[in-house]
């Protein structure tokens, strides 16, 4: 059943007004989350426990959305529930433009007839009580489940904040579903310094990594309203037309994206290998190259599948929950395949995966490497121009890379010095896979007070970084800002973390 909201225990809690205050704002219902004071990136903002999951006995045409609010209507807790709920957009039926409530209306109809006759409790909800209880769910849910004070964070296309899947407070393990309720938390955690005053925001959308034009539909179905401007460079979203017409590069672009979507939707349900995956992306970046640039939004997706089934293919089976949350969309989840990641730690085991199984095959095959440096470049390039460049995923590509480095110095230096112009000496590439190296520690640091870690006692626990591991990462980055003046042009852009 739906659960009352818990305090998280004191040596877990970082409380919701340390940092924020909610203020009027011209998106998401007139409100939003602010900043009290200037907040640095990977700052824990606060943590929260799911006030309603999805429940357990879930039918099988059930929707998410309609199984959560059947949740809370049937709950003996209602009654608080749904004054808890109040404040959550949208506050009434009436706040809604009535061409968007006449959409919702007749989108589920059957199933809030079906939620309205099945109530057992009194008094029982009409259906347009039912209907708001629904759209709330709709339009604030994460796949986790429902929370109270990060449903108050509105959508960026250009975020500055991440939401992470919920941990056990005991286990450390990450969570979704009904085994968040009760004993699971989550994270809202800054990946980009934020000024006092601004809007505190997160991506509603995975992967972040879509066209402008499958953005905007993805919120119009959510959301019944425009997404607005892209914040990304217009090279970024281009589609040349290639001789056709405007409206056929648009279903191009958009046959592309929903081949993708596919591609995650079979290996989400198991029914694609990461070996498959990989060929399949590997022809869907030979077909976007015909039409896309290198730093495209789309062709970063395809790139970061690559990386993905590269790494997590041997690996793939033993993780079992997404890194990071989800706003809850009709479809079925990402799969973890995506580059939104929580626990930098265990990214870099999976990451170091990779050379541990490159190195052990029997013929290792080099070239597969390269695919992935080159991949891990031309992802790392795009970063650039949509991430701040402390953001936990920069610390990802970066890791990747260094990894790929290592194995291609040790296994075929002169594939790595032939494929790659920058590093066409040892010594280019020691000092390229060590700067790298030393950039993913930097940021794994400013993210480091939340990493899983086992104890004495052999259980994971959520730990604080102590004094020396914070006096050994400020070491590691005055070093990288010390070191600058004596790298020549050839590694220049290896210090743009900290310009």
């Amino acid at each position: 059943m739906a659960t009352i909201p818990a305090a998280v225990s004191v040596d877990l809690e970082r409380s919701f007004e340390t940092y924020l205050e909610i203020l009027p704002s011209i998106a998401g219902g007139g409100r939003g989350v602010f900043a009290k004071q200037d907040i640095r990136a990977g700052t824990l903002l606060f943590t929260e426990h799911p006030a309603i999951t999805v429940p357990d006995d879930r039918g099988e045409a059930e929707s998410l959305h309609g199984a959560m609010t059947r949740q809370v209507i049937q709950s003996e807790h209602r009654v608080k529930l749904l004054a808890s709920m109040a404040v959550l957009h949208p506050t009434a039926l009436k706040s809604l433009p009535q061409a968007q409530l006449t959409l919702a209306r007749e989108q589920h109809a059957h199933e809030l007839k079906s939620l309205a006759d099945k109530q057992t409790l009194e008094p029982r909800l009409n259906e347009e009580e039912v209907l708001l209880v629904y759209l709330k769910m709709q339009m604030n849910a994460f796949y986790s489940g429902l929370y109270l004070n990060m449903a108050m964070i509105n959508h960026a296309c250009r975020p500055n904040c991440i939401k992470f899947s919920p941990k056990s407070i005991s286990t450390g393990v990450e969570r979704q579903g009904a085994d968040c309720a009760a004993v699971a938390y989550s994270e809202a955690r800054a990946v980009d310094d934020i000024s006092a005053g601004e809007e505190i925001t997160w991506s509603y959308l995975h992967p972040p990594e879509q066209s402008h034009l499958s953005r905007q539909r993805l919120f119009q179905e959510q959301h019944y309203c425009d997404l607005g401007p892209s914040p990304f460079p217009e090279e970024m979203e281009a589609i040349p037309p290639n001789g056709s017409s405007e409206k056929e590069a648009v279903v191009w672009i958009m046959d592309l994206e929903r081949s993708l979507d596919d591609m995650d939707a079979r290996l989400a349900a198991g029914a694609l290998s990461s070996t498959e995956a990989l060929e399949e992306a590997q022809q869907m970046k030979a077909r976007a190259l015909e039409r896309l640039s290198e730093g495209h939004i789309v062709l970063c997706r395809i790139n970061h599948a690559l990386i993905q089934a590269r790494i997590d293919g041997p690996a793939r089976e033993k993780r079992s929950a997404l890194p990071s949350d989800s706003l809850m969309w009709a479809r079925p989840p990402p799969p973890i395949s995506t580059l939104a990641l929580i626990g930098l730690q265990e990214r870099e085991q999976a990451s170091r995966a990779l050379h541990r199984v490159l190195a052990e095959m029997a013929e290792p095959d080099p070239a597969l490497a390269v695919a992935l440096l080159k991949a891990c470049l031309s992802v790392r390039e795009a970063q650039q121009k949509y991430m701040g460049a402390e953001h936990c995923d920069v610390a990802t590509v970066m890791n990747d890379m260094q990894e790929a480095i290592v194995f291609l110095l040790t296994r075929a230096p002169q594939l790595l010095h032939e494929s790659f112009p920058q590093y066409d000496t040892v010594a280019k590439a020691a000092r390229a896979e060590n700067e790298y190296r030393k950039k993913f520690l930097y940021i794994r640091g400013l993210y480091g007070g939340a990493t899983a870690r086992t104890g004495s006692s052999g259980e994971s626990t959520v730990a604080v970084v102590d004094a020396d591991a914070r006096q050994q990462v400020s070491a590691v980055g005055e070093e990288c800002r010390k070191s600058q003046t004596d790298t020549n042009g050839d590694s220049s852009d290896m210090w743009a973390l900290f310009d």
